[in-house]
């Protein structure tokens, strides 16, 4: 918009419709659990590209040393059929921002859309 145009006040439904798309968009992925055994993923590559997790099976002891499950090794079968992508990472200032600007309105965030497509 340039200054010499007239600002056209969005409705609350306008409102409502944008944060909508802006939350599909922007709300970070939830890391599910391993779908093999249903312990947490953790993070095992991230830079260029998608973020791989995967069920390392390794854990820290007592003493804070790191141990693998019983019959778990490195880069095992478990560790390879466990892998996950993740593609969008979200943007939590944009979720923070849209929030705010609802909030100042009086209107409730959405919730994220099951099927949103990116």
């Amino acid at each position: 918009m340039t200054d010499t145009e007239e600002r056209i006040p969005m409705t609350n439904d306008e409102i409502m419709e944008t944060a909508q798309e802006l939350v599909n968009r922007y709300t970070p992925e939830t890391i599910p659990p391993c779908r093999i055994c249903g312990e947490r993923l953790s993070m095992q590559a991230a830079g260029r590209g998608p973020t791989i997790y995967a069920c390392s099976g390794d854990y820290e002891d007592e003493t804070g040393r790191r141990k693998y499950r019983a019959g778990r090794s490195v880069a095992d079968e478990h560790y390879s059929n466990s892998r996950w992508e993740q593609y969008r990472h979200g943007d939590r200032l944009v979720m923070k921002l849209v929030g705010q600007l609802l909030a100042d309105r009086g209107l409730t965030m959405p919730q994220v859309q099951a099927d949103r497509a990116w």
